[in-house]
């Protein structure tokens, strides 16, 4: 490792925060941070179906979409243009999908990622946790062909 000039400081750390008493706050070096102790899921799906959609590479490549991502907004998606959602959980009540993530529903000014392409994360999240009401970090990869 090439050397540093930070001099190691001892963090200041502050558990129990946060309305839920779920957040630990740790200062050190000039900074301050609140980290979320409460467990995560982290749910990969390898889906290269999807970076061919023209609806989810509209989502994909939009400048106003929040969606993070190591892509190249603008370019043909590539092995490593993966995309990273919020996702909230999802249901379907009869014949209709009712879901929650960062980037869906859509907007006329900020498109979102496709209604059926949002069911099938959420049927890939039911599959990996149980249940599709499960709130997770989804990480979408353009690997798999």
């Amino acid at each position: 490792m090439p050397e540093q000039s930070t001099t190691r400081e001892q963090p200041i750390i502050e558990r129990g925060q946060g309305t839920y008493g779920d957040i630990t706050v740790i200062g050190a070096y000039g900074h301050e941070l609140g980290l979320d102790t409460r467990p995560r899921v982290l749910v990969r799906i390898d889906a290269p179906s999807f970076y061919r959609d023209p609806d989810f590479l509209r989502w994909l490549n939009s400048a106003e979409s929040r969606a993070a991502t190591w892509h190249w907004r603008g370019s043909e998606p590539a092995e490593d243009s993966d995309a990273f959602i919020h996702y909230g959980g999802a249901e379907w009540k009869g014949d209709k999908f009712y879901a929650e993530s960062s980037d869906y529903p859509g907007s006329p000014e900020r498109p979102g990622i496709p209604e059926p392409i949002m069911a099938l994360i959420a049927e890939a999240v039911r599959a990996a946790t149980g249940s599709a009401e499960t709130e997770a970090l989804v990480w979408i990869s353009n690997l798999g062909d």
